[in-house]
């Protein structure tokens, strides 16, 4: 368990500790134009992934409905990934964590070798 305490430590809020790798954000702690934010840069990197190919795109889509918001570190990973990598390798490979349900950029670049 996490306890959130304010200046005055008094409990503000408490959570239930993620697992190793992965974020939870409570939408309610979020200011509203910060979630406007956050929701618009999500739909851009989401873009540009499906820009990439179908797999990547739909690997991507599930991968953010898995993790929240906390996805859009790892889209900007896959998007550096697919820089460094042929299209048709991480093709491939958004296939493969897909079908396994890796949702992880370390997954990717795992499979990637």
């Amino acid at each position: 368990i996490v306890r959130v305490f304010n200046q005055r430590r008094e409990i503000v809020a408490v959570h239930a500790r993620a697992e190793p790798g992965k974020f939870t954000t409570d939408p309610n702690h979020l200011h509203s134009p910060y979630r406007r934010v956050v929701q618009s840069s999500l739909d851009y990197l989401l873009d540009r992934a499906r820009v990439i190919g179908k797999h990547t795109g739909s690997w991507a889509e599930a991968m953010v409905q898995q993790r929240g918001p906390i996805g859009t570190r790892v889209l900007h990973g896959l998007l550096a990934l697919a820089e460094k990598h042929p299209v048709k390798a991480l093709e491939s490979t958004a296939q493969k964590a897909l079908h396994h349900g890796a949702w992880r950029l370390k997954d990717l670049r795992t499979l990637l070798e």
